[in-house]
């Protein structure tokens, strides 16, 4: 082959390459995670594989705490897995991990490439992996598998809402909401498009209806009180000095330090870009992560980074490319 054949060649067939360094990356990632499997919790005093299976089989026979309960996606994807190849259900769930990491990796690429080139773009999602290996470090369980779908499903629905494609929105959200009802973040960005006319009223129902059922049906399956639907009281233990012992004060700014570090200057140079371009559908977006933020800061647990993944969708593209303004702006001899 004549080098210019090649060169044809790489560049008919280059985003291959790069979905393939993608599937790659995604396997390496979630390999950092398996190896956890035969470590102890040092909460719990278990082996992660044995809590994994607990959460598991819990979760199959209705008997898990809430609100995890209520997040089945995984364990009954694992569990049809496991009907089908006999094999362990904590084998079954790293090859779901990858898929669903994977999935995010793609729908963070296509809607980076709204904003940047093709090597950027690439970039971002790289950036991405580093995240999400940080995300999933506290140990291996099937439980985080429905973060992961979550993540997934977030990325497709931003993307699809870009496109204004609401039908299979909806069905992502039908789906997604089997593994995390923060999916009504998605029928709230819906909300903000039909504000600024980008969106119908039926768009907004529909997307409303497809959080609703599998929520309400989830409920009614599983019911509890109100006060075990999510951790209400973790406010006080998210922010700094709200704690009574000095002890608890150190580890909250900790915590709360991690979750910064997870995006650092992204998420200086993603509010600049958001005020200098002042792009309507990135203002919606940011306006679900407040959204969002608050939802952890109220009833998650900030310990918990991998919650914080969710936002790569919105700071690593406008981030990076602010960043890449910034660079430019300042691309003299004096500041080389």
């Amino acid at each position: 082959m004549t080098r210019e054949s090649i060169t044809s060649h790489l560049s008919r067939y280059s985003k291959w390459y790069i979905y393939g360094l993608f599937f790659c990356f995604a396997l390496e990632t979630i390999y950092c995670n398996y190896v956890f499997l035969y470590t102890q919790n040092v909460t719990t005093g278990l082996a992660h594989r044995q809590a994994s299976l607990n959460f598991y089989l819990k979760t199959l026979s209705g008997t898990e705490g809430f609100p995890y309960q209520w997040r089945i996606l995984a364990s009954y994807l694992v569990w049809l897995g496991q009907s089908f190849t006999g094999l362990d259900p904590n084998i079954i769930d790293a090859g779901l991990k990858v898929v669903f990491l994977f999935l995010a990796a793609l729908f963070l690429y296509w809607f980076s490439r709204f904003y940047l080139p093709l090597g950027t773009a690439a970039l971002i999602v790289f950036i991405f992996f580093i995240q999400t290996t940080v995300g999933l470090s506290e140990g291996y369980t099937i439980y985080t598998t429905n973060d992961m779908a979550f993540c997934a499903g977030w990325f497709c629905c931003v993307y699809l809402a870009h496109q204004r494609r609401f039908l299979p929105l909806a069905l992502i959200v039908l789906v997604i909401t089997l593994a995390r009802e923060v999916t009504i973040l998605t029928v709230f960005l819906v909300l903000l498009s039909w504000r600024r006319k980008n969106a119908s009223l039926s768009d907004v129902l529909l997307t409303a209806l497809s959080f609703a059922v599998p929520f309400v049906f989830l409920r009614l399956l599983y019911p509890a009180p109100v006060g075990d639907w999510a951790f209400w009281g973790y406010f006080s233990k998210n922010i700094p000095f709200l704690q009574s012992e000095m002890t608890e004060i150190l580890n909250t700014l900790r915590y709360n330090f991690k979750a910064l570090l997870l995006y650092n200057v992204l998420l200086i140079t993603s509010i600049r870009y958001l005020w200098r371009r002042n792009d309507p559908f990135l203002l919606d977006l940011a306006v679900s992560g407040l959204l969002y933020i608050a939802l952890i800061y109220w009833v998650g647990y900030v310990r918990e980074v991998r919650l914080f993944l969710p936002l790569a969708i919105l700071i690593n593209p406008i981030g990076v490319k602010e960043l890449l303004f910034l660079t430019k702006e300042g691309d003299s001899p004096q500041m080389r």
